[in-house]
């Protein structure tokens, strides 16, 4: 059945409308007749107008459809999203939902949420301005779903300004204060702390790698798994990027974990934690690190997250002039871009040779005559 034009109707007056009404009566995105009433013609004609558009772009939306809970849009979503999501990240998306979208916003049309009304929801919203951002990615991906569903015509995250980031500091180690924390750590998680500052590995990676992961011989290391803890659960699956990645390390760090190794199998966890147990991050953190961090150092510097020995193992190659490229590879970037923007301004020193470099080529270019001419040139 072809869609019905939409046509306009003058009303009756009624206790409604005292000076009559405008009625448009269409075939919605359903093949439903459909009557929508304004107070004047013109305002009548203009929506009209709107829907012979959206009909003949494809747009047409079910008024019914747009009146859908946004609850049950976000469910939809995370039902669909599920499978694919690791548990940490499904954990993330479950805590956004019930702890901020749903609470405000899960009975509202979805519709009918504009995106000035979730630009103010983000600006009332008393959270860190990371949360903040994660929530608005969250929302994205919720209108998205109900954009391909057929449910809204438009995603009104489009065009909504995400707070501005605010990176945390990062702190850098030269190579004595890494070996002062590892001294004042427990010696057990010796070991543990000069391999982090010089593979530049993640906690979580860290902490999934088996004994056969480590070639002896060739002083390498194969990156293939990572290691989350969710609500006490530990989870292994693959890296952050999904890569695998080889990281060469130095002979120091192969004879300490031929030590570390001694009477285990190639499938046990190369660091553990109390009675051999998988490392948990938090508790090694809390218990070991931090304390440790506080013993070896003076209050500036109080601030060392673990993270930071990974910054470190970049601070310590850049020294030493290796190529960014290299230097992403290795941390397992997904990009040098990303390299740059985080290591980038570490750079400054190896600049200067540059800039004299570039005088030397170019007085190298000027002519020996104009040399000549400036020496014989007399003074006035």
């Amino acid at each position: 059945m072809a869609a019905r034009t939409p046509g306009v109707k003058h009303l009756r007056p009624s206790h409604r409308f005292p000076n009559g009404g405008w009625q448009v009566r269409y075939r919605d995105a359903d093949n439903t007749t459909t009557r929508r009433t304004f107070v004047t013609k013109l305002e009548a004609l203009n929506f009209q107008a709107k829907v012979r558009h959206d009909r003949s772009q494809g747009d047409l939306i079910n008024p019914r459809n747009a009146a859908v809970p946004l609850a049950e849009v976000a469910e939809d979503w995370y039902a669909t999203k599920r499978p694919d999501l690791t548990p940490k990240t499904a954990a993330g998306y479950r805590s956004i939902l019930d702890a901020h979208v749903l609470p405000i916003l899960g009975r509202r049309p979805a519709g009918k949420v504009t995106a000035a009304e979730i630009q103010r929801f983000l600006a009332e919203m008393g959270t860190t301005t990371g949360t903040k951002r994660n929530v608005l990615r969250v929302l994205r991906a919720v209108f998205q779903h109900g954009v391909l569903d057929n449910l809204i015509r438009v995603n009104p995250c489009v065009g909504v300004k995400p707070p501005k980031a605010k990176r945390k500091p990062m702190l850098f180690l030269t190579a004595e204060q890494v070996r002062t924390l590892a001294d004042a750590i427990t010696p057990e998680y010796r070991t543990l702390v000069l391999f982090a500052a010089y593979s530049g590995m993640r906690a979580g990676e860290i902490a999934a790698l088996q004994v056969r992961a480590v070639d002896f011989l060739r002083g390498r290391v194969t990156v293939e798994r990572s290691v989350t803890d969710v609500g006490g659960k530990l989870h292994f699956g693959s890296t952050k990027t999904d890569r695998v990645r080889i990281v060469a390390i130095p002979p120091f760090l192969v004879k300490l974990l031929e030590d570390q190794v001694a009477n285990k199998g190639p499938t046990d966890l190369l660091f553990t934690g109390p009675h051999g147990a998988p490392l948990r991050h938090g508790n090694y953190y809390a218990k070991h690190f931090k304390p440790a961090v506080k013993r070896a150092f003076p209050e500036d510097l109080h601030g060392l997250r673990f993270h930071d020995l990974r910054h470190t193992c970049a601070s310590l190659l850049i020294d030493q002039g290796v190529h960014p490229k290299i230097i992403a590879d290795r941390l397992g970037h997904s990009s040098i871009s990303i390299t740059m923007d985080r290591y980038g301004h570490l750079y400054g020193d190896h600049d200067e040779p540059i800039a004299a470099q570039l005088e030397g080529l170019y007085q190298a270019a000027q002519p020996a005559s104009s040399a000549s001419v400036a020496a014989v040139t007399p003074l006035r």
